[in-house]
């Protein structure tokens, strides 16, 4: 989301975005009159926002309020390194409350 003074140079940035082979429709850029209607678009996966951004808060709400996954709010300067970290970053979380913490309980094998 782009204010319409930023919103060639997003786009410029999206299509750098895009020729890392990227599918098509994973980076979207939409003026911040959308914003209400891509917060609540089913396919919205996260969203990443210029830390220095006044909607911030009000984003990381909407998205709490949303029904289902507990979708991402990347908060980051802006600048080409942005794409890196996206293609790259992963996260791996295992829960272990369901097992009391003892992670080597949800290894067992179970013999007949």
């Amino acid at each position: 989301m782009v204010s319409d003074l930023y919103y060639e140079e997003a786009l410029a940035f999206r299509d750098k975005f895009l020729a890392t082979n990227a599918e098509k429709g994973v980076f979207q850029v939409a003026r911040l009159r959308h914003l209400s209607t891509m917060l609540a678009d089913p396919a919205l996966a996260g969203v990443v926002v210029d830390s220095h951004c006044d909607r911030k808060h009000y984003i990381s709400e909407k998205l709490a309020e949303r029904q289902g996954a507990i979708l991402p709010v990347i908060s980051s300067e802006y600048f080409d390194h942005l794409i890196q970290r996206l293609l790259t970053e992963k996260t791996i979380s295992i829960d272990t409350t369901a097992s009391g913490g003892n992670t080597s309980l949800m290894t067992l094998v179970e013999e007949d």
